[in-house]
């Protein structure tokens, strides 16, 4: 059972009364990408709507340049914090200009509870402001996901991120289930 949204379905939707109608899902998929309308308060629907759908176990966000900040991330991670059979996840936020360290180290934190992640995908490539800090979240809450089979990290362009936060990502990347 999967149902999929695109910002052309609706300019503004309430995410969370048409999601809450939809308990039943096992799969959703948010595609908003490109939509500088979405923003923070987009974001905020969109979690509450997700917190509903408890048997979810497919997620995906696509949110690529939706002009969200970290009270935006934030409140996603609010919303992902409750998805506990959760089994894939993808959280495109590419392109997130006004996104930093703080809105990537709560996403990861609610990562870091999904017990049951087996498929990860972030992507979080242009956001330029996203630092050292926030790619040390990312190593932490890949770290306490055990069942964790798939991962793909996308972080081109991530222009505060040092060779030192670069080494860390790798060495936690080899320490995976070893």
């Amino acid at each position: 059972n999967m149902a999929c949204f695109t910002r052309e379905d609706s300019p503004r939707m309430d995410f969370e009364s048409v999601l809450s109608k939809l308990t039943w899902l096992k799969s959703l998929r948010l595609i908003m990408t490109y939509d500088g309308r979405l923003g923070d308060e987009g974001a905020v629907s969109i979690s509450k709507a997700i917190t509903n759908i408890k048997g979810l176990k497919k997620l995906e966000l696509l949110l690529g340049c939706c002009s969200l900040t970290n009270q935006g991330a934030i409140s996603l991670s609010e919303g992902l914090y409750e998805l506990n059979k959760l089994e894939e996840l993808s959280v495109e936020l590419w392109g997130n200009q006004g996104l930093t360290d703080e809105g990537v180290i709560s996403v990861c934190k609610s990562i870091s509870g999904l017990l049951h992640l087996r498929e990860l995908e972030l992507n979080l490539t242009n956001c330029q402001e996203i630092a050292d800090e926030g790619f040390s979240a990312i190593v932490k809450s890949l770290s306490d996901l055990r069942d964790l089979r798939g991962l793909s990290l996308a972080l081109f362009r991530c222009e505060k991120l040092t060779e030192i936060g670069v080494f860390e990502l790798g060495r936690a990347l080899m320490m995976l289930h070893s």
